[in-house]
């Protein structure tokens, strides 16, 4: 394996390329057996051909645009200084619902209100998931913070698509920040449905309130002339009116709210000449009535579409009578989740279009269930999971406060909703979970558009082109040498360290480069260097997206918990006081002692098990053998014995003829010259590679590389040629602690246990069938929270919860306020 990581294995067509474009035909295939369907249906001409080229653009347009969607799940929601944030990111194809396997790292950030990022990590994927964790250190001010999350190759579309997830964080030990009252202020905008006005006719509105939370909302529209033609009254941040506007007339919404300052926005500009639709009944999975009406234009044929993530599910045509018609749509086999509506005219412009929500089936995949309702400190906890599919899980219970809890942990709300719609203040969750959809969602997606989905992208020319990679099998480091001339030319790329790591590439003809690194590599410096032309400057390509502007994310905590936040705070101070016991910052795993890349040297010298010398060429004259000093061009070069040569002839003692790599820490360095002026007090081993290894296109004739005791170069300055940058690797593993009480001496202990996070099981699968997990209480009494997410095998996604108690125990000795 590790030879295919030296020859740029992912870039061979017939790897990533050849697979991901079997998921393309599948998509592409669907989308021309639809169109096929509406172009025979009739012989329009001209028509005819503009529909075929529609047909086209749109297949080769998603055959390109192949999407990702990421969804994480944490621990819980809120978190106080000192707690870890346990998590498991999911990685779905967005076009078929199912974990993805393509992509196989996913950067998390913790980016607080003003854009800045305080935790970066890149977590490895397998098989579509993959875990980590942050620990939130001391200096973190309390606030509402977001955790992102996305792929390198998602960075190729618009940082829409990116997971957004609200999080709470309660320094006790930092006063609160004022609230900025401009963030607070009521914001009010109008969306008509089809996505324009038209005159004449009666149109619906959608209004959305967002900022602080009020009781009741109040607002009117009057028109030009002081007429009021609507009345909003109402307690919800999302809802509908209907208007009939007049082409003379302007419509002006107002404050009358006299409670707080409300920033309106205007009604769209009215249209006189107009083709618009509105979905008159909407009943899922059995028939959808959408009427398209049109305004001052002629009787002519319309078409409609419906799509899914690229997935044509319906499209027909009809001549339109007296300005309208009516299309029944079957939706029994439609997609679950979000689809999109357009409408086009007889010159095939797209000129209405809306959402439309399928919810999944009533059936439920899994089942979770507790033993018990409450329990008592250090009690054990038997969760049970009934699954009737095979299922990938991640499980929490945690400390649940409602008034604390600023965003649930759903991936059903997530992956069928949140993710498929544009930005929305509002939690997805709050228009969709298990029990039912919420009468506004309906308004909501009249409101929104399609994440990363636009007809004008479709139906331009402009061919799509990825500036990022996948990172397909591993990390990928890419980016520009600075200066010109060198087209064609190698460049070494060196991971310093016990057990180095070394790649070469070819730079291609503006000096770009691109290497895979292997994902045990860690987070440390990266260097660069060349021996065929002087190295003056190296620019990376940034491995976290940039940061967008900040959303505000204004929060005042209920004055209410002041008593619950204070008790928790000194929880999680002794919580990390007795660190060793609780493990409250989890179990780092230990890793594997891997070999540095050259495998295991034919020679390896200690050099505490020698006399020690002074000078390093004393150290080569009186012990190191299978290594010669030649002058080569004027300058002397190791020459190393070659270990095939001797092994398969008589003779004995030959030597390359070329000169071997030299190298410190495994860094490139120009032989004996730069070496012989080495401190060997500061090594500790010398390693002889006495056999020929290739690195790129590169092979070299033997290595000598001399080990210092850290793996940092012994102190000593590296020549100018190397440039130093830094590598974010992906963050080590470590695992979640949870203390068993199943005997009496653990039971009785007199350590504190005042775990908040009960379970974290990040890695569950079930096949169909039974688990149970146990786990046991802590000293915390209070109400727990169950939460569970996952994919089923069919694709379909999960999500459970419940609530239990834990009720103080009468004999409890543990410490209180």
């Amino acid at each position: 394996m590790r030879g295919l990581y030296h020859s740029g294995w992912i870039y061979n067509k017939t790897g990533f390329l050849g697979r991901l474009n079997l998921r393309m035909t599948r998509k592409i295939f669907f989308s021309i057996l639809w169109f096929s369907c509406i172009v025979t249906a009739g012989n329009f001409g001209q028509s005819q051909n503009n529909w075929q080229d529609l047909q086209t653009h749109f297949a080769e347009s998603i055959s390109n645009r192949y999407m990702e969607k990421v969804f994480v799940h944490t621990d819980k929601s809120f978190y106080f200084v000192g707690e870890t944030v346990w998590l498991k990111a999911y990685l779905a194809d967005a076009s078929f619902d199912e974990l993805s396997n393509l992509s196989k790292i996913v950067q998390i950030e913790l980016i607080d209100s003003k854009g800045r990022p305080w935790y970066q990590e890149r977590v490895q994927l397998s098989e579509g998931t993959g875990k980590g964790q942050f620990y939130i250190e001391q200096q973190l001010p309390s606030g509402i913070y977001y955790l992102k999350a996305y792929t390198t190759w998602m960075r190729n579309f618009d940082e829409e698509l990116f997971f957004r997830k609200r999080i709470l964080i309660i320094n006790p030990f930092v006063t609160l920040p004022d609230i900025d009252d401009s963030t607070m202020d009521l914001s009010v905008s109008f969306f008509p449905e089809g996505g324009s006005l038209t005159a004449g006719i009666e149109n619906k509105i959608v209004y959305e309130i967002s900022g602080k939370a009020r009781d009741q909302y109040h607002i009117i529209i009057e028109n030009n002339q002081k007429e009021k033609v609507a009345e909003i009254l109402t307690n919800n941040i999302i809802g509908s009116l209907m208007l009939v506007p007049e082409v003379d007339r302007k419509y002006y919404p107002l404050d009358v709210t006299r409670v707080d300052s409300v920033k309106v926005g205007d009604l769209p500009d009215i249209k006189s000449r107009s083709l618009t639709l509105s979905v008159l009944s909407e009943q899922p999975h059995e028939t959808l009535e959408v009427r398209v009406r049109s305004v001052n234009l002629a009787d002519q044929i319309v078409f409609i579409l419906v799509q899914n993530d690229g997935q044509i599910q319906y499209t027909s045509m009809q001549r339109l009578e007296n300005g309208v018609t009516n299309f029944f749509i079957p939706t029994n086999d439609f997609k679950t989740g979000v689809s999109h509506i357009t409408v086009f005219n007889e010159d095939f412009e797209h000129v209405s279009e809306r959402l439309i929500f399928i919810p999944p089936g009533e059936v439920q995949i899994l089942s979770v269930a507790t033993n018990k309702k409450a329990y008592g400190n250090r009690e054990m906890v038997r969760l049970s999971l009934k699954s009737s599919e095979a299922v990938n899980l991640s499980v929490s219970v945690h400390r649940y406060e409602p008034g604390l809890d600023v965003a649930q942990n759903d991936i059903r709300a997530n992956f069928l909703l949140g993710s498929d719609i544009s930005s929305s203040t509002h939690d997805s969750s709050l228009f969709l979970n298990r029990d039912t959809i919420v009468p506004a969602l309906k308004d909501l997606l009249i409101a929104r558009k399609w994440k990363g989905f636009s007809w004008s992208d479709v139906l331009s020319q402009n061919s799509f082109e990825s500036r990022y990679l996948m990172d397909y099998v591993s990390p990928i480091v890419g980016g520009t040498v600075r200066g010109n001339g060198y087209a064609g030319k190698n460049l070494f790329i060196a991971f310093p360290g016990r057990n180095p790591e070394f790649f070469t590439t070819t730079l291609d003809s503006n000096g770009n480069f691109m290497v895979e690194v292997p994902p045990y590599i860690d987070s440390g410096d990266i260097l660069f260097t060349s021996d065929e032309f002087e190295l003056s400057g190296v620019a990376l390509m940034p491995y976290f997206d940039a940061l967008a502007a900040p959303s505000p994310m204004p929060y005042e905590i209920d004055r209410s918990l002041e008593t619950f936040i204070e008790t928790y705070s000194a929880h999680v101070q002794i919580a990390n006081a007795y660190e060793n016991q609780t493990r409250i910052r989890g179990i780092p795993k230990t890793r594997k002692v891997r070999t540095p890349f050259y495998g295991s040297a034919e020679h390896h010298y200690l050099l505490d098990d020698y006399t020690r010398f002074k000078r390093m060429d004393e150290v080569f004259i009186e012990y190191v053998r299978n290594v010669r000093r030649r002058k080569n061009d004027g300058a002397y070069m190791f020459y190393t014995l070659d270990y095939y040569a001797n092994l398969f002839s008589n003779a004995s003692n030959l030597f390359f003829d070329q000169p071997a790599m030299t190298m410190i820490d495994g860094v490139p360095v120009d032989g004996p010259n730069t070496v012989f002026d080495f401190d060997p007090l500061k090594v500790e081993r010398i390693d002889i590679v006495t056999r020929k290894i290739r690195t790129g296109s590169i092979d070299h004739y033997g290595l000598v590389n001399f080990s210092t005791y850290n793996g940092d170069f012994g102190g000593v300055a590296l020549p100018d040629n190397i440039i130093r940058k830094s590598y974010q690797g992906i963050q080590r593993p470590v695992d979640f602690y949870s203390p068993t009480y199943e005997d009496e001496k653990n039971s009785t202990s007199t350590i504190p246990d005042y775990r908040k996070v009960l379970l974290w099981e990040p890695d569950i699968s079930i096949e169909p069938g039974n688990l149970e997990l146990v786990f046991f209480t802590s000293d915390d009494a209070g109400t727990y929270k169950i939460e569970v997410n996952g994919v089923s095998s069919s694709g379909k996604v999960i999500y459970e919860h419940s609530l239990f108690e834990v009720v103080e125990s009468e004999m409890d000795n543990t410490i209180t306020r």
